[in-house]
């Protein structure tokens, strides 16, 4: 082989190597477009740190990971959470000046205009304006991001996005998209100049061309990046709402968050009772079989029956597992209103449940209103002309204490006609 042709086969193998280089580039680069999808499940997980806190008052909110909620489809959507099978859910007591948040720690240093990416979904419940119905055009779970300005590492500046001041309305009853990075901000500071209003909130290239340097930073508040309620005013009264798929994405980070509570989100069966039941069946047979003979008095038809319906129980029943905790309903009718009382042994299972209104009818029963219960456990439902028979509902409730996942178990209460 020629001088000449050695020259030209290596050329060709040059050329080669590159074009490879630039296809796996290529490939790299799409496949880095998809962000990773990270599950959080409680306090303390994976840089999420809960901060319980007022405005000016006592702090009375809460947070936990619940299954859920089921919205209003909006095809097509089908109305279920948008990543897993739950979501992260914040509700505040019947005073204004709470102010609950997770916060993320791990995006402290990167650079404010590096984000190319900043986008979640909201559910909004009930609020204190309508308890009984989700509003329209309140407020909904935002965002806010602390910010070092000047280059020392320390907090200057706090922005926040708010949905109610984007093109979007809120809605309720229904998971809503929201884009952050392509929305409006407004600075505590008032930097920009922004507002916390309508005209004052502005694209973040607007906060940017006033502090181009900027980048996110961890403060005494804690992470950087905050999800919050609370601390506006009177509309996040008696507030229920749920965050889910929020996204990050930088040069350095690119994150789904999916908040689930604890054995829901990787399997269609959440409920673990169905696995070890095969097992223990045949050790305890012979047990139950030496406790009838003494309770032969009571006939074993009442047990099934009392267990089903919990009307002569009002009291909580302790649960033998330390983090699993019963939950009782009663119900009552007077005035065209339903209305009643959440008790358990554990006050965390009382506060802030979702109770649901229901009406027999054949085939499924039909939903009629949902309440969220206040400090003492209460609900109460306004229903005009109601007839039939009617029962109430508290789903099962996930939240964090002491960094273990404690539950609430669903409740139910006895059928009434009113």
């Amino acid at each position: 082989m020629s001088e000449y042709e050695v020259k030209t086969a290596r050329s060709a193998l040059s050329i080669t190597i590159v074009v490879c280089l630039l296809a796996l580039s290529s490939l790299l680069l799409t496949t880095s477009a998809f962000a990773d999808t990270q599950r959080v499940v409680g306090d303390d997980d994976k840089g999420w740190k809960p901060r319980h806190a007022a405005c000016g008052g006592t702090a009375g909110g809460m947070h936990r990971m619940e299954p859920g909620p089921i919205g209003k489809p909006n095809p097509p959507d089908t109305g279920a959470p948008p990543e897993g099978q739950g979501s992260l859910e914040f509700t505040l007591p019947s005073n204004d000046t709470s102010l609950e948040e997770m916060r993320q720690t791990r995006y402290s240093g990167i650079a404010l205009s590096s984000i190319s990416r900043l986008d979640y979904y909201t559910f909004v419940g009930t609020n204190a304006i309508s308890p009984a119905e989700p509003p329209t055009g309140e407020h909904a779970p935002y965002l806010t991001l602390e910010l070092d300005t000047n280059g020392d590492n320390v907090g200057d500046d706090r922005i926040i996005y708010e949905p109610e001041f984007q093109v979007q309305a809120v809605a309720g009853g229904e998971w809503q998209f929201w884009d952050a990075k392509n929305g409006n901000w407004y600075s505590v500071n008032g930097t920009g100049p922004t507002s916390r209003t309508n005209n004052g909130a502005k694209p973040l290239s607007v906060y940017l061309a006033a502090k181009p340097a900027a980048k996110i930073v961890n403060t005494v508040s804690g992470g950087g990046l905050a999800v919050s309620v609370g601390c506006a005013g009177l509309a996040w009264q008696g507030f229920e709402g749920n965050v889910d798929a929020l996204t990050f994405t930088s040069p350095t980070m690119d994150t789904t968050w999916d908040f689930d509570p604890p054995g829901i989100g990787e399997s269609p069966m959440p409920d673990p009772t169905p696995t070890p039941t095969p097992t223990p069946t045949p050790t305890p047979t012979p047990s139950p079989s030496a406790t009838p003979s003494p309770s032969s008095s009571p006939s074993p038809s009442p047990s099934p029956s009392a267990s089903l319906s919990p009307s002569p129980t009002p009291s909580p029943t302790p649960s033998n597992d330390p983090f699993t905790h019963e939950t009782v309903i009663t119900i009552g009718h007077s005035n065209d209103s339903f209305f009643g009382v959440v008790t358990s042994e554990k006050a965390a299972c009382k506060f802030g449940r979702a109770i649901y209104l229901k009406k027999v009818r054949k085939g499924r029963d039909k939903a009629i209103g949902r309440d969220t219960t206040d400090d003492a456990g209460r609900w109460k439902l306004r229903v005009r002309k109601a007839h039939g028979r009617y029962y109430a509902v508290a789903k099962v409730l996930f939240y964090s204490s002491n960094g273990r996942t404690e539950t609430c178990k669903k409740g139910k209460s006895p059928t009434i006609k009113p």
